[in-house]
């Protein structure tokens, strides 16, 4: 199981000509069925989605519950107190932001050792988590 990161689904809706590669690799990770994903995840979606600088990434309320539908076919993790906790001490450890943290608490609490995410070091090790940057060149996707 793989955890993604809410860039990885921002992508997905990304139409500017800059980032047509990006859309194209976050729509071969959404592909995938070993996706984990968090209610934070969602919630950072919905918010980026709805507030887009770009007109043409900007999504409609339909549009974007159609996505949220879809990819409730992954494993989702409900962020809890505990978590915010866990990403409190990691916040600290790792002199992460404290969203970041909760990522990597996230993705720990549901077994997965790696991240994807383009928001991270990928050459630190956060306790046993690690960050890919799937958009990085080269990059394929790994199953």
């Amino acid at each position: 199981m793989i955890f993604l990161d809410t860039n990885v689904l921002l992508y997905r809706i990304d139409h500017t000509p800059q980032n047509r590669a990006k859309q194209r690799i976050a729509l071969q990770y959404l592909e995938r069925t070993d996706i984990v994903i968090s209610t934070q995840v969602l919630i950072e979606f919905c918010n980026n989605a709805f507030k887009a600088k770009t007109e043409s990434n900007r999504l409609a309320d339909a549009e974007v519950w159609a996505f949220v539908n879809a990819w409730l076919r992954f494993e989702i993790m409900v962020v809890t107190s505990d978590l915010i906790l866990a990403a409190l001490e990691s916040k600290v450890r790792f002199r992460i932001s404290h969203l970041d943290a909760l990522i990597i608490e996230t993705a720990r609490s549901a077994g997965c050792t790696e991240v994807y995410s383009e928001d991270l070091s990928e050459t630190q090790d956060y306790g046993g988590v690690r960050v890919i940057n799937p958009f990085r060149q080269p990059h394929k996707t790994r199953k």
